[in-house]
């Protein structure tokens, strides 16, 4: 009986955590930035909260912002389908080569 109680609470934190992750996930996608956590000792701003108190861990506070200019590389709105189109013909190039050198083996 103990065992159940104890399954039904993990499999809730378990679903609670991933929700909170894969919510997090999409708004990194999405690009909007979690506000900055108030500094320790700073007071509470909503109602409810103890003054005084600090804001959770953060494990990971997102990307950085991305410069006026585009992608980190500057391969602009066209980056993700440049690089897609890069890795097919690195892999067709791949193919080939093969190809080629179990060719040469027969």
């Amino acid at each position: 009986m103990i065992g159940g109680v104890g399954q039904r609470m993990l499999t809730g934190v378990t679903k609670k955590m991933a929700g909170e992750f894969f919510k997090a996930v999409d708004a990194d996608i999405a690009g909007v930035r979690p506000a900055e956590p108030a500094a320790v000792g700073a007071p509470a701003e909503r109602a409810g909260e103890l003054v005084g108190a600090a804001a959770g861990p953060v494990s990971y506070a997102g990307r950085p912002a991305a410069a006026a200019g585009g992608g980190g590389i500057g391969l602009g709105e066209n980056g993700f389908a440049l690089g897609v189109a890069v890795g097919g013909l690195v892999a067709l190039a791949g193919v080939a080569l093969g190809a080629a050198v179990r060719g040469l083996g027969r």
